[in-house]
C-alpha cells in the first residue's frame, strides 16, 4: 500500500506529460489551418479544408507541424503539473 501511494503522484505527473503531448501532437495541425486562414488574404483559401489540403500539397506534412516546438517543450509540463496537483488534492481531501 505505501508503495503504491509513492508511485501515484509520479504517475500522474507521467500522464500528465504524456497527455499534453499528444494534445500537442493532435491539435498543432488543426492550429497550424487556423492561423493560415486568419493571416492569408481571403481569396487564398475556400475553406478549413482547401486550406488543409493546398498545405500537404505545397508543403508536406510536416508543414502542419510549423512551430510546434514551444507547444511541445511547454504544454507536457503544464498539465503534468495539473494532474499532479490534482492528484495531490484529492488524496488530501480524501483523508479528511
Amino acid at each position: 500500500e505505501l508503495s503504491n501511494q509513492k508511485a501515484e503522484p509520479f504517475a500522474s505527473f507521467i500522464a500528465g506529460l504524456t497527455s499534453g503531448c499528444a494534445g500537442v501532437l493532435v491539435g498543432q495541425p488543426l492550429d497550424t489551418v487556423k492561423v493560415r486562414l486568419q493571416t492569408a488574404s481571403h481569396t487564398s483559401y475556400t475553406n478549413a479544408t482547401d486550406c488543409f489540403k493546398k498545405i500537404v500539397t505545397n508543403e508536406g506534412y510536416t508543414a502542419l507541424y510549423k512551430g510546434s516546438l514551444p507547444p511541445l517543450l511547454s504544454g507536457p509540463f503544464i498539465n503534468a503539473i495539473l494532474f499532479f496537483s490534482y492528484n495531490q488534492t484529492s488524496q488530501v481531501k480524501s483523508k479528511r
